[in-house]
């Protein structure tokens, strides 16, 4: 009788409000994010508090619909809202969205944990593999609240009634709930029960929450409150069926009542007592489900301690381990400091080596999901081991030869499989349902992340747009005459540089010209990159290619990609960084004129709230095009000449036709027909297919797994196709895989049987993270191999080992050469 009784009083007839919206004080000096502001009670909210000044983010998912609700409100109230683009389904697009509010403000005094989802079906599950009610409504919250509670205690001090509110939007049927530890991924425990059920342990979970952080920073100045804000027509419920929709929607109030409590929670001079309180329609103090407040419950929050595992934490929480027991030998036990310290790490050595041969032991027991699969037994107990080979340069031949071996799917790591399947290549990059990068492409603690480094598949979809504008047709036709441009300095720079005997380090020449060129395609006009002109004083491709291995290097094991910025060695990236920066204030300095076509016009121009980029992330990206462009381009034109030196029936076919192509001497190149030389094509793609020694790139299987070529991979495995062993596959290529044939490529291939599988060709990737630059970069390889084959007579030098050269090359994600390729030539003019 008492539920029935509670749920008339809170839902259907509560008492007649004593505070109304007209008592929310001046808020012109505090800050607010309102999760889910785009409808319903967030959006009563949002319009309340912009109405007494508020500065207020709307956090939402749906771009189109939060720019539509911010335009309304801006009718309504004469003031705009400003939109945080936050998936609570994503973990990694929460904490890019935390990152952003930290960008722009210095504070934050009230966060409205308002969004939520209601009975959607048992089969939702978030990006990450967690129960779709669980996860938005709690998880996503949580971890929200997590990374910005620095911002809030920031606001406690700052707001003028000496607190930050916490305002966390529950529900009556958390009456109804508990948490069952076992239901919140996708498990037979949670298969088992229903939509209703979910929902009531997420909102159960909600007051727990809020409960937690209201004892533990409270402290702090930081006031967290729970509240039920009835029962409101609002979307929420549109997976009822719709006769349950139209009896619950009769029974309910309007979203501005809903909005009440909530807005009392966080605005009201009263509410500052109410830490830890739960509240009740309208703006009433209740008693929430007594379980919500067991302490063992409570206790047990570490449960969802969703903070990335970070190597540079954890080394230090050794270290204070390690100091607080020999402190405790020298206090208590009278030790030398000596032997405090030896004893200590003993102790310590001890412990982590118990816990670590109990995880050997594991991974290498068929409890483990991967136990199946074959592979190389070290590689299964630590990925140290992948690390070590990845540092060797020798990771695509290595795993070639392990293919070799066990056969089509091999693991390489505890959690990582290493799949030699074309058809596989769709499945994991390719198709729209492409799978998510792995932590691989993490990248900290660099500010900012740029489109590389993107996780999240929405976040990367909006920032491709952007940069999608600088590959367009148009703009790669702009391109063209500064391309022609930069590749004559090129052939300039080469005959400036010849020793007198015609020997010219033919490498240098062209890391150089295409930096330069990047440098055009980052900052037009404003570059100020010369590095043909005036030489590499600061050795900017030296630092790129470190900056790249170091990348490849300890993304093996992401979480030491945080102790790498303590090492010497990460100079080169910070010089990068700052290089950058500065460049980039600079172009932000000038006026953006019209044919201004350059990537960072294009960054910096991208005015849609879902597509502005903070200057962070500009810095990032422009890095990355500079880089990964120049880098990339350079290595497969060393590569094809180094091929063409060393094949001289090659070199004598390609230099007939384009001589036939264009026999007037210094004749501008035209694109078009660079494009339609079939055997400059086929030396250019033959060149990629065999001067792309790429290990795979990690994605990661969804969380319920899935099935490739008939094999069922567990979920959250990381997974890759070998492009290297792709590209040399006789399945893909035949005959003579191994062997630089470019006739493979023109027709009739090399004869009767061979084969020719193009779409076997990783060096640009595929899917929604494919290179957008493919294009460009066959314009470029066309152009700088017709241009000096126009130019110069070339041959290898006396003392030139084409085998031992070829034999030494390695590569860790970039390619490093055994050394710089000379070659001796003459200029075709002089003849």
């Amino acid at each position: 009788m008492g539920v029935i009784l509670s749920i008339i009083d809170q839902n259907i007839f509560p008492p007649k409000a004593k505070w109304t919206v007209a008592e929310v004080p001046d808020l012109s000096s505090r800050v607010a994010l309102v999760t889910g502001g785009n409808s319903g009670i967030g959006l009563e909210t949002v319009k309340v508090l912009l109405l007494h000044n508020a500065k207020v983010y709307i956090g939402c998912r749906s771009i189109a619909k939060a720019e539509a609700a911010i335009d309304a409100l801006e009718r309504d109230t004469g003031k705009r809202a400003i939109l945080l683009p936050l998936d609570l389904s994503s973990l990694d697009s929460i904490k890019q969205a935390a990152a952003e509010l930290h960008e722009k403000e210095s504070a934050l005094h009230v966060l409205f944990n308002n969004a939520g989802v209601m009975a959607c079906p048992t089969t939702s599950l978030t990006h990450d593999g967690y129960d779709m009610q669980f996860g938005v409504n709690v998880l996503g919250h949580f971890y929200l609240t997590k990374l910005l509670l620095p911002l809030l205690l920031a606001g406690a001090k700052s707001s003028p009634d000496g607190v930050a509110r916490i305002v966390n939007t529950s529900s009556q049927t958390h009456i109804l709930g508990n948490i069952n530890f076992d239901a919140l991924t996708d498990t037979p425990t949670r298969s088992k029960m229903s939509p209703d059920d979910l929902y009531a342990q997420s909102k159960f979970a909600n007051v727990v929450f809020s409960s937690e952080c209201a004892k533990r920073y409270g402290s702090d100045g930081i006031v967290s409150t729970a509240l039920h804000p009835g029962m409101l027509t609002t979307d929420i419920g549109r997976h009822f069926h719709p006769l349950k929709r139209r009896f619950v929607h009769a029974l309910c109030h309007s979203p501005p009542w809903g909005a009440i409590t909530q807005l009392w929670a966080g605005t009201a001079p009263e509410a500052a007592s109410a830490n830890g309180k739960y509240l009740i329609p309208w703006a009433r103090i209740g008693s929430p489900h007594p379980s919500t407040l067991d302490p063992e419950i409570g206790g047990t929050w570490s449960f969802i301690s969703l903070a990335k595992l970070r190597g540079d934490t954890v080394l230090f929480a050794l270290f204070v381990v390690w100091l607080a027991h020999a402190v405790s030998f020298v206090v208590f036990r009278s030790v030398e400091w000596p032997g405090a310290f030896l004893i200590s790490g003993l102790h310590l050595g001890a412990q982590s080596g118990l816990a670590i041969l109990g995880m050997i032991m594991f991974r290498l027991s068929p409890l483990h999901p991967l136990y199946d699969f074959p592979g190389p037994v070290l590689y299964s107990t630590s990925n140290l081991w992948m690390a070590r080979l990845v540092s060797s340069g020798t990771r695509h031949t290595t795993i070639q030869a392990f293919h070799r071996k066990y056969g089509k799917f091999v693991r390489i790591g505890p959690n990582s499989l290493s799949i030699n399947s074309h058809t596989a290549v769709n499945a994991i990059y390719g198709s729209a349902k492409a799978m998510d990068r792995s932590a691989a492409y993490r990248l900290q603690p660099l500010p900012g992340a740029g489109l590389f480094f993107t996780l999240n598949r929405d976040v990367h979809h909006t920032r491709r747009n952007v940069w999608g504008r600088a590959f367009s047709p148009a703009n790669l036709d702009y391109l063209q005459p500064i391309l022609n441009r930069r590749t004559a300095e090129l052939s300039e720079c080469i005959q400036q540089r010849a020793r007198h005997d015609g020997v010219v380090n033919l490498s240098r020449c062209i890391e150089d010209w295409s930096f330069d060129f990047m440098g055009d395609f980052a900052f037009g006009p404003q570059n100020s990159f010369e590095l043909m002109r005036d030489g590499d004083a600061e050795d900017l491709v030296k630092n790129g290619k470190t900056a790249t291995a170091l990348f490849d290097i300890f993304g093996v094991i992401p979480w030491f990609l945080d102790i790498m910025w303590y090492l010497p060695n990460t100079q080169s990236i910070k010089r990068l960084h700052s290089l950058s920066r500065k460049l980039l204030a600079h172009r932000k300095t000038l006026p953006m004129n019209e044919d201004d076509q350059d990537l960072s016009c294009f960054l910096l121009a991208s005015g849609d709230a879902s597509e502005k980029l903070t200057d962070d992330e500009m810095t990032m990206d422009l890095i990355f095009a500079i880089q990964a462009g120049s880098d990339t381009t350079a290595n497969v034109l060393q590569y094809i000449f180094f091929f063409l030196i060393s094949h001289p029936t090659v070199y004598t076919r390609l230099s007939a036709e384009l001589e036939a192509a264009f026999p007037t001497a210094g004749t501008f190149l035209d694109f078009r027909t660079l494009e339609d030389l079939p055997y400059l094509n086929a030396v250019v793609n033959e060149g990629l297919r065999m001067g792309t020694p790429l290990s795979g790139l990690e994605r990661m299987t969804p969380a319920n797994g899935c099935a490739i070529d008939d094999k069922f991979l567990p979920g959250n495995t990381i997974v890759s196709v070998p492009a290297f062993t792709q590209q040399l596959d006789p399945s893909n290529f035949f005959p003579h895989p191994e062997q630089y044939l470019p006739e493979r490529w023109l027709p009739g291939g090399l004869g009767e049987g061979s084969i020719l599988e193009p779409s076997a060709i990783m060096s640009f990737s595929f899917g929604p993270y494919g290179c957008l630059g493919r294009t460009l970069a066959f314009q470029e390889l066309r152009l700088v191999v017709a241009r000096l084959m126009l130019d110069f007579n070339m041959e290898p030098t006396s003392d030139f080992d084409p085998n031992a050269y070829g034999r030494n090359i390695r590569n860790i994600r970039t390619t490093f050469f055994p050394d710089a390729l000379f070659v001796k030539l003459k200029s075709k003019a002089s003849d």
